[in-house]
């Protein structure tokens, strides 16, 4: 296993289920980090609701495929409109693992923090 993204690299995950919304398969290339650095820059400049555009764009340039569906059962297309359907709670879920800083990772730090203050 490389420890350099590749182009074209892709990865899967499994977006933990929230409420009543179910868990969401997802596959994503992940952010370089110049393409994070640029998004937290663009998110930055703007405040409130106006963030959800750096927000759509950087999450559409790196996802390439779902499995939400639409109340017929087809999937949808991965693209701004239905990305903002995605509770909040996921969607930083989703964003996590693009930018390489998933759920798993965070329980780990917080464990090892745990052991090195305990």
């Amino acid at each position: 296993m490389s420890s350099l993204i590749h182009d074209g690299y892709t990865l899967e995950a499994t977006i933990a289920p929230v409420g009543p919304w179910a868990a969401l398969l997802i596959r994503y290339r992940p952010a370089l980090a110049e393409n994070v650095l640029e998004f937290i820059h663009q998110r930055d400049q703007v405040r409130g609701k106006e963030q959800i555009k750096p927000l759509m764009d950087f999450l559409t340039s790196h996802l390439i495929g779902w499995d939400a569906r639409d109340a017929k059962g087809e999937i949808l297309p991965v693209m701004a409109k239905n990305l903002r359907g995605v509770p909040y709670p996921q969607l930083t879920q989703v964003l996590d693992h693009i930018m390489g800083y998933a759920e798993a990772q965070q329980a780990d730090d917080a464990k090892n923090s745990a052991t090195a203050s305990g």
